[in-house]
């Protein structure tokens, strides 16, 4: 994927749903990391999955819900997971 364009939006806020922001902390050829905040009981993204490569995850403050194909489970706050290439998920 490639995200250096968001090179133009580092360290500032987007919202990219009535119930998602995300802050971009670092958009590399290897390394793409932003902090999410979505808000509670809002929309959440679509199922997706990513061909390509997987996403690793820590919940910083709060609950976050995460819903996998056939699943969802629950993560708190100093939790960690991750969301191997090709598994569909959401928030």
């Amino acid at each position: 994927m490639d995200t250096s364009f968001l090179q133009d939006f580092m360290n500032e806020t987007l919202t990219l749903s009535g119930s998602e922001q995300i802050v971009v902390v670092e958009s590399t050829p290897d390394r793409f990391e932003v902090e999410a905040t979505y808000a509670p009981h809002g929309a959440r993204p679509p199922m997706h999955l990513h061909p390509n490569h997987s996403e690793q995850f820590t919940v910083l403050t709060g609950t976050l819900r995460v819903g996998l194909a056939d699943s969802e489970h629950d993560y708190t706050a100093g939790e960690s997971f991750d969301i191997g290439a090709g598994i569909a998920h959401h928030m």
